[in-house]
Order: C-alpha cells, then sequence, then structure tokens
C-alpha cells in the first residue's frame, strides 16, 4: 500500500516534529518528546518520507537559484546567461558546504541537466 509522504509531514509538523534529510538519511528533532508511537509510524513509511523530502529540497534548490539568478541579473546589471552561469556556480558552493559527505552527483539530481551555458544566448 503506498502512501502520500504529504499527510505523513504534515502529522509530524502538528506533532512539532522537524524532518530533514542528512546524507541520505532522515533526520530529525522535536519542539516535544514525541511519541513512541508517532515515531513507528513515520519509520515505517521511511522510504516515502525520503522521496518526498527528497523533492521538497529539490525545489528548495531551485528557489535559492532562481533568486540568485535574479539578484545577479536586475541588481547586479549581468545578463541573464551570465547571470544563471553565476548562479550556479554559488549554490552548488553553497550545497558543497551544506553537504560536505555527499558526492556532487547528488547536487546534478537536485539541481536538474547541470550549469547554464554561458556562452548561449
Amino acid at each position: 500500500m503506498s502512501l502520500s509522504a504529504f499527510p505523513l509531514l504534515a502529522r509530524a509538523m502538528e506533532a512539532g516534529i522537524y524532518l530533514w534529510l542528512s546524507n541520505g538519511r532522515i533526520r530529525w528533532e522535536a519542539t516535544a518528546d514525541p511519541s513512541v508511537d508517532l515515531l513507528a509510524y513515520l519509520r515505517g513509511h521511511r522510504e516515502a518520507l525520503t522521496a518526498e523530502l527528497r523533492a521538497v529540497d529539490a525545489l528548495a534548490w531551485q528557489d535559492r537559484f532562481e533568486e540568485r539568478a535574479a539578484i545577479l541579473e536586475f541588481d547586479a546589471g549581468l545578463r541573464r546567461h551570465q547571470a544563471e552561469a553565476r548562479a550556479y556556480a554559488d549554490v552548488l558552493t553553497r550545497w558543497r558546504l551544506e553537504h560536505p559527505n555527499e558526492p556532487i552527483a547528488c547536487f546534478a539530481e537536485v539541481a536538474g541537466e547541470g550549469p547554464p551555458d554561458a556562452r548561449s544566448a
């Protein structure tokens, strides 16, 4: 039986549990001790939670890239293709700092096809 991870994440958040991925493993911290039953329930749906957290992480990194590119284009006056290439490098550097033990291939999975080509456009 496949279960959407969204209700699982909502249930965790309602209980004051913050979930994230670190080196491919689910980590958590809570505002109060969660019930043993809730932790067992979340563990029972680890695969769905991992997939959902990966999707959320990918969207967050895409947002960081787009925001950085827009700032470089509109505030720094770079052309769009230059702004995107530089934003990719900036976001990649930040990702490496936040994920020191993960291979760079993980960033490519999160970021999509790879860096924009600064020579195009």
